[in-house]
């Protein structure tokens, strides 16, 4: 992923400069267009930044973090789209020479209003987040964890397999977020547990009474 990610660095970088010299080729001799070059470099660093962290840092149950990035990732689009057709416009206009007073200006204002919105909404996004209490995991963490230990135990074993079921429904539906329960030690304890189960230990003798007495943990958290 991460080498695909830089891929798509490398490769956005060269179309975008190759666009450029195409456009005018005259130009790579002049402060301006150096100038213009690493600024439009930057947008598109800006860019991919953004998007590399909305698909691979969003981890666990941090839903207001991954809430507030798709909007983020608008704003930074837009701008940078605002950005380059003012670039365009001013470099046409002056043929590419040294860009107006005018250009700078409009660049600022809107790169201002731009990062006010971006912290704004980062602002945002940190004061709802949710934080989850040190050796609590997640809720659904133990739901993933239940599903796939009853995916994996073998037929026969439809006892535990229907004791596994109704254990990830009071998960689901009783347990509440891990930063609400009522007795933080008992939630600790039931997510240690689950997180150790191993199919071993469901296949063992004693394995109805174990998931038992984790239903009397979750329904008293």
């Amino acid at each position: 992923m991460k080498k695909l990610s830089y891929f798509l660095l490398a490769f956005s970088i060269a179309i975008v400069l190759g666009i450029a010299v195409l456009i005018k080729p005259v130009g790579l001799d002049t402060n301006s267009f150096f100038l213009a070059m690493i600024w439009l470099v930057t947008l598109v660093v800006v860019n991919w930044a953004v998007s590399v962290f909305f698909f691979t840092e969003i981890k666990g149950e941090n839903t207001t973090q991954f809430g507030i990035l798709p909007s983020l990732h608008l704003i930074v689009f837009l701008y940078s789209i605002y950005s380059v057709s003012l670039l365009i416009y001013f470099w046409h206009s002056v043929d590419y020479g040294v860009l107006p007073l005018t250009h700078w200006l409009s660049q600022l204002i809107g790169f201002g209003i731009a990062g006010i919105t971006s912290i704004l909404i980062l602002i945002a996004g940190k004061s709802a987040q949710i934080s989850i209490p040190l050796g609590a995991a997640p809720k659904q963490e133990l739901i993933d964890k239940l599903k796939v230990l009853t995916l994996s135990l073998p037929p026969e074993s439809q006892e535990t397999i229907d004791l596994l079921r109704s254990l990830e429904s009071v998960v689901r539906h009783s347990v509440p977020h891990a930063s609400a329960v009522k007795n933080l030690g008992r939630y600790t304890d039931l997510t240690n547990r689950i997180m150790s189960l191993t199919i071993d230990d469901l296949l063992g003798h004693n394995s109805s009474s174990l998931i038992k007495e984790l239903l009397v943990i979750a329904k008293s958290c």
